[in-house]
């Protein structure tokens, strides 16, 4: 009966020695894999913004001398011009208030 709880004992004494160590490794092997696809995914959208920064100017240079609607050829597909970006609309002048107008006087006639 001794040298059953002794080696039950021992066996406790390790898997709670041992244990804990597995779970870190473990947690810390999760983390650089998740730093990893952190990276990765990063790394594909500054490729994906590149891309359409030079699809954008391969679009531009396609219809420089082309109307608003013409078909184009760009790498290998066929897109439509679109139309000129409209200047920003002028804004209106603010209007002097002078004293006594505005909104809180309105309010007191």
């Amino acid at each position: 009966m001794s040298k059953l709880l002794t080696t039950l004992l021992a066996a406790v004494f390790a898997a709670v020695t041992i244990t804990p160590v597995a779970f870190a490794a473990k947690h810390e092997m999760e983390k650089k894999e998740m730093k990893k696809e952190v990276k990765a995914a990063e790394k594909k959208k500054a490729q994906t913004a590149d891309e359409k920064k030079a699809a954008r100017a391969a679009l531009a240079k396609a219809c420089k001398d082309k109307k608003p609607g013409e078909e184009v050829t760009v790498g290998d597909k066929k897109v439509k011009c679109p139309a000129p970006k409209k200047a920003a609309e002028k804004a209106e002048p603010k209007k002097e208030m002078k004293k006594g107008e505005g909104k809180k006087a309105e309010g007191k006639k």
